[in-house]
């Protein structure tokens, strides 16, 4: 059974991600956001920009190069950045659409390269 809010963020994810195909742009998304909203909010802390979220970093081991030709290191870092993006959906309600859209596309991005 799926945790409650992971399932509001996969309602909201799925709505960033058709409202980013169909080209409707922040406006829907800020449509979809308002009525979504009133559930997500309860016990959130209030995010105005992406400078009011923490910064993640990720230390990296070798050269990039390496890096990517490291499947296990790269699954590894693809998880961690989901976690950490995950987290701060469940954690802050995140009143900027901008900022909002980037963290549902980072996911989206996230599941196409796990062929989701």
């Amino acid at each position: 059974m799926l945790h409650p809010s992971r399932g509001l963020v996969s309602v909201i994810m799925l709505a960033a991600l058709l409202v980013g195909c169909a080209g409707g742009g922040s406006q829907q998304l800020d449509t979809v956001t308002e009525e979504i909203a009133p559930v997500a909010s309860a016990a959130k802390i209030q995010i105005n920009s992406l400078d009011d979220l923490p910064v993640h970093t990720y230390p990296l081991q070798g050269t990039v190069s390496e890096m990517l030709e490291n499947p296990g290191a790269m699954k590894a870092l693809r998880a961690a950045v989901q976690s950490d993006i995950e987290a701060d959906l469940e954690t802050y309600l995140i009143e900027d659409a901008t900022t909002l859209q980037g963290k549902y596309q980072s996911l989206a991005t996230l599941a196409m390269v796990r062929h989701d």
